[in-house]
């Protein structure tokens, strides 16, 4: 199917580079131009045959039209959205129109209405340099093949100045020679030509900045691992800005209050433990929007100090304010490092701070630091237990995140796998990917830990239930709402086995896979170790041996990633 369809691209390039040719020829050129026109015309005709290919699902519906020039129609038409006008005004390049198609296919698979998408789209958009959206949302997608052809056409067919004098002037003596208007039609294939070929450099480029080793050669143990594909350096210890800057959007907010997960264990364990809260001096360490602030001054909080470094703290204030809660909640802007607030001690510090791998971005140190800080003697810490689990999941392309490169487009781009073995993974898997039951490898009581306790060596062991390949370690973190005085108890998960929620989960992939079968043993450690060029990033560290009963232990694996 891949083939066909780059087939069906250089075919229209050969095809349309030939049209685009001056018509005279020489005598002895005739013959030589009779084969060229046979095999041209065989090549159109394969190209006419592909078309069935070229089916094309609108943007925002599940409308399948026969190509994408119906399909942008379509929605157009149906939806009021024009897709080459959305390219146009936005300004967009080659690299921003694909990140747009895949943000928009991406955004209707989730669920996302098709208004609130559109929303989405204005300058500067997050999601426009977001490289996760270069890769292809939907497989084989027609449009990621045709948009740039979609968009001259859409511009070919506004009349131009000269079309608008030549209707307008019917009544004239004159008229456009033939030879004016095959001149026309040469140079607006010539156009054709250009923009494709440049469509096809900027492939070829891609490809070859990314084919940098020769994917049939395993890496060597003595050799380092090839460098992550990041286009920017990572940022210093000192460089939080960007961190902070971050924070600042509200799409980043809205995603984490649409999971639903997330969110309403907060809310059902603030409101349904009311003792806990009521009266009682609430410190919210990383505010967002103040939602979590909200809810204690619900339950009954004498008052709520929401900080935040970033500027989202001032929509804080104006969403607290048209809630009418300005009086029970105070917005304070800066590092809780380093702000003071009006009191000495709060009884009760809430914070949502886990992040992907449930420790990277380091914000458990903010909130350990501001417990060490302010929370006075018996206070709570809300949530207060944190439980980090692995279990063994097989090799399938179904999911395995790294066989997309096998084929891309028709394109072997499998060279590119090496250079993401060295990062974690975080992607939604599915339950029947684990090769058998998870193991708990590490548990944080945030009441009583203390900073140095998030870099760690942990032991863990698997055993095996389903014979298959094992290709990566899977992890996840449960969450508890447990503190003293709790009446009504509250947990979640981010296992496979459970509701999705935004933390997805985080998987290290070895070099190579091992064949398992059941009553296997997997026993082996995880290091995590802060990046020491910039701490909010991690590095993991992994060694397994694996056992059977009936013979003694070997060596399986090791690998070092990075979270980030």
């Amino acid at each position: 199917h891949c083939q066909g369809k780059k087939r069906t691209l250089s075919t229209r390039l050969i095809f349309t580079d030939q049209m685009s040719v001056g018509s005279t020829t020489t005598g002895s050129e005739s013959d030589s131009n009779s084969n060229n026109e046979a095999g041209e015309t065989a090549d159109w005709e394969d190209w006419q045959e592909d078309g069935e290919d070229r089916k094309t699902q609108c943007l925002l519906c599940p409308q399948v039209l026969a190509d994408p020039q119906s399909a942008s129609s379509h929605c157009e038409i149906e939806h009021g959205f024009s897709f080459p006008s959305a390219v146009a005004s936005l300004g967009l390049d080659f690299y921003q129109t694909v990140r747009l198609i895949n943000f928009i296919r991406s955004s209707i698979q989730d669920g996302r209405p098709s208004e609130e998408i559109v929303g989405f789209l204005q300058p500067g958009a997050a999601f426009l340099t977001d490289d996760r959206f270069l890769a292809p949302t939907m497989a084989d997608d027609p449009l990621l093949f045709s948009f740039e052809e979609l968009l001259i056409s859409s511009d070919s067919s506004k009349p131009s100045e000269k079309e608008f004098q030549r209707t307008d002037s019917a009544a004239g003596p004159s008229r456009p020679s033939q030879s004016n208007e095959a001149e026309e039609e040469t140079e607006m294939l010539r156009a054709r030509v250009a923009a494709l070929t440049e469509q096809l450099s900027k492939l070829s480029d891609f490809i070859q900045s990314t084919s940098l080793a020769d994917p049939t050669d395993p890496p060597q143990p003595s050799q380092p691992p090839p460098p992550p594909l990041h286009p920017e350096p990572a940022p210093t210890a000192e460089g939080d800005t960007g961190y902070f800057g971050s924070y600042a959007r509200v799409e980043i907010h809205e995603e984490m209050l649409r999971d639903h997960v997330r969110t309403s264990s907060y809310q059902r364990y603030i409101l349904n433990n009311p003792a806990i809260f009521r009266d009682k001096l609430v410190l919210d360490v990383g505010c967002g929007t103040g939602i979590l602030s909200m809810f204690a001054a619900r339950a009954g909080a004498r008052h709520v100090y929401a900080v935040d470094s970033s500027d989202i703290v001032e929509v804080a204030k104006e969403v607290i304010a048209l809630n009418a809660l300005e009086h029970v909640i105070t917005c304070i802007r800066g590092k809780i490092e380093e702000v003071d607030l009006p009191v000495d001690h709060v009884e009760v510090i809430v914070s949502e701070w886990m992040g992907y791998f449930l420790l990277y971005e380091s914000m458990l140190d903010s909130v350990l630091i501001a417990r060490d800080r302010f929370l006075a003697p018996g206070g709570a810490v809300v949530p207060n237990l944190s439980t980090m689990l692995v279990l063994p999941i097989a090799a399938d392309p179904e999911y395995d995140p790294l066989r997309f490169w096998d084929k891309v487009y028709g394109f072997d781009m499998s060279c590119v796998q090496r250079h993401l073995l060295p990062e974690a993974q975080v992607h939604t898997y599915p339950p029947d990917c684990a090769l058998g039951p998870p193991a708990i490898f590490k548990v944080f009581d945030m009441e009583s830990m203390k900073v140095a306790d998030t870099e760690f060596s942990a032991p863990f062991e698997l055993t095996i239930r389903s014979a298959g390949s094992l290709a990566a370690l899977l992890t996840h973190f449960d969450i508890s709402f447990q503190s003293p005085g709790t009446t009504v108890p509250v947990s979640f998960s981010t296992g496979a086995d459970a509701t999705p929620t935004h933390w997805k989960q985080t998987a290290f992939y070895f070099d190579r896979c091992v064949e398992v079968a059941p009553l296997d043993i997997v026993k082996g450690t995880i290091t995590v170790h802060r990046n020491t060029d910039y701490h909010r990033e991690l590095l993991v560290h992994a060694e397994l041996t694996v056992s059977h009963p009936s013979l003694p232990p070997h060596h399986f694996a090791s690998g070092n990633w990075s979270v980030r």
